[in-house]
């Protein structure tokens, strides 16, 4: 039974993401779209049709993917070029991502890699927005750190108090 001063229990790392909130509803969307799995792919299908790129040879999976990794290391679709270069899978992924990331944006919606990056962006922008979490929950800790990615590392790191070090725990045979 827990203490009824202490705070609730921390959510795992991406559960809280979609709460965070700087702007008031009367400037931002009233309604924001989280896209499942489903959602994305089709999205990804329709910008591929978009670019008139090969469906046997881009499947949206693989488009997928590289947006996914993109977005993990926190790169915007410029930042992408600029670090993995011109090389073919770069080029066409580098046409894919603004559009897939105008299409999320016409539909109001975020994926789940926009969840942790976009909150990590909004933590680096606004330092008093993490300050609060900070103070309602001051020893973060990261489940499953084994698969943990650039991304969530940071939104970890950004949680935990200044000067202070998050916990984190994982296994050694998990995968």
């Amino acid at each position: 039974r827990a203490c009824p001063a202490a705070p609730p229990p921390a959510p795992s790392r991406v559960r809280p993401c979609p709460r965070v909130r700087v702007v008031p509803p009367s400037v931002a969307p009233p309604r924001l779209a989280i896209s499942d799995t489903a959602d994305r792919t089709a999205t990804m299908k329709r910008v591929r049709e978009k670019l008139h790129l090969d469906p046997k040879k881009y499947a949206p999976t693989l488009l997928l993917a590289h947006v996914s990794n993109a977005k993990n290391e926190l790169l915007t679709s410029t930042q992408y070029v600029d670090k993995l270069g011109q090389d073919i899978a770069a080029s066409v992924v580098s046409r894919v991502f603004p559009l897939y990331e105008e299409a999320l944006r016409s539909e109001n919606a975020l994926d789940f890699d926009d969840l942790i990056g976009k909150t990590v962006s909004l933590f680096q922008k606004f330092p008093a927005v993490p300050a609060q979490y900070q103070h309602q929950r001051p020893y973060p800790m990261g489940d499953e750190y084994q698969d943990t990615t650039f991304a969530p590392h940071n939104l970890l790191r950004l949680q935990a108090p200044k000067h202070e070090t998050p916990a984190a725990l994982g296994g050694a045979r998990a995968r």
